[in-house]
């Protein structure tokens, strides 16, 4: 029997395509009512690398994924949408929001936890979906949406490979693809002389 692989595996080492996949198949895995906990040990990594809900969470299950309204009883599509918009930040940034209290912590002046620069629409959705007002919170379906979309950019951009940029000469011509190769190299290239001993420039 093979042994489930939780999504609280991957706490701190998140990429941006895998965070899209994983806002893509939770929000449409995810009952809208709130009423299934949700969690990154509550949710299980597929073979394929996607998401689900677990049907057993993993042994060392955490508290703090839930939305700040959840403590009056309040289930619903919103507080779902925060307690997954908790598990990413979690997956991304290897640590919990509002100072590792979750939505125990959060109150209505508390400031929005924000993710990284270099990620600002994946950053923007989260900050979003973590509003301590649940109906300023994005629905299931924009969240689907988008990510759908995002992570499609992300696939088509791992596919076309790294972008070398264009090197330059002063007159703005492109060098020729051996000085290109030169330049990319990250050391210095020298020719070795006969006793096998790089020449000091």
């Amino acid at each position: 029997m093979d042994e489930t692989i939780y999504a609280v595996e991957l706490a701190g080492h998140c990429d941006e395509i895998t965070a899209w996949r994983f806002l893509k198949d939770m929000s449409e895995a995810i009952r809208p009512d709130g009423t299934s906990p949700i969690s990154p040990c509550h949710i299980e990594i597929k073979e394929d690398g996607g998401f689900t809900p677990a049907a057993v969470p993993c042994d060392h299950e955490m508290k703090g994924f839930n939305a700040p309204e959840a403590d009056d009883g309040t289930n619903n599509e919103a507080s779902a949408v925060w307690s997954l918009a908790a598990s990413l930040f979690y997956l991304v940034m290897g640590c919990q929001v509002m100072n590792g209290k979750g939505g125990a912590g959060q109150h209505e002046s508390s400031k929005l936890p924000y993710m990284r620069s270099s990620l600002p629409l994946l950053s923007d959705l989260v900050q979003r979906c973590l509003n301590y007002h649940p109906e300023r919170r994005p629905s299931l379906r924009e969240i689907n949406q988008l990510a759908t979309q995002q992570h499609d950019i992300c696939m088509e951009t791992v596919k076309r490979g790294p972008k070398f940029q264009e090197q330059r000469l002063d007159n703005g011509k492109p060098e020729g693809p051996g000085q290109q190769a030169l330049d990319f190299w990250p050391e210095p290239m020298q020719p070795e002389n006969k006793d096998n001993k790089a020449i000091e420039p």
